[in-house]
């Protein structure tokens, strides 16, 4: 009896471990700041400098439903904080997942969205950098320091889609107040 229930156990802790995202917020270091400039803009926005900043970084793809409200908590993130050091990246990842019009999609996104940030668009190095990104949306939130503050990663099944605004702004406000 123990046995079948050390292995009902193990069964259930495989099938969730399994379940769950590889992806893993590196500190922002220079080697991860050298990269994110390296790869190719999808807007006009440049790079922000990332040292020494309050930064958000959004993995996201055009056709992610639950990524458009992000894309728009984003936003008016960075309308309220920009004044306060923050900055966002947005990278594009996982477009040509449904590549019938996948230049298009990204097109139309970005021209409703307007984000007024720096979005990029994901080299094969990328995923690999932030630990396997697998999921989107996928955000990291790291203090001044460069250390991961806060992370959210998409998981199947959730009844969260993505990270909120309250939530988003409440680590952005403790991060930008306390200098961290």
């Amino acid at each position: 009896m123990r046995l079948s229930v050390l292995l009902v156990v193990f069964f259930f802790w495989s099938a969730t471990a399994a379940a769950q995202s590889k992806a893993k917020a590196p500190d922002l270091d220079v080697a991860v700041s050298r990269h994110l400039e390296s790869i190719d803009r999808l807007t006009p926005i440049g790079l922000p400098q990332l040292t020494d900043r309050v930064v958000i970084i959004s993995f996201f793809a055009s056709w992610c439903p639950p990524c458009r409200p992000e894309f728009e908590a984003l936003k008016r993130l960075h309308g309220n904080f920009v004044d306060s050091g923050l900055r966002i990246v947005a990278i594009n990842i996982f477009e040509d997942y449904f590549a019938d019009e996948a230049s298009g999609r990204l097109t139309r996104f970005l021209t409703q969205m307007k984000p007024p940030f720096s979005v990029v668009r994901a080299d094969p190095n990328t995923s690999g950098i932030f630990g396997g990104i697998d999921r989107i949306p996928t955000v990291f939130v790291y203090g001044r320091d460069g250390r991961p503050a806060f992370e959210f990663i998409h998981q199947p099944g959730a009844k969260k889609m993505h990270a909120g605004f309250d939530e988003l702004e409440k680590v952005v406000s403790r991060l930008t107040s306390k200098g961290d």
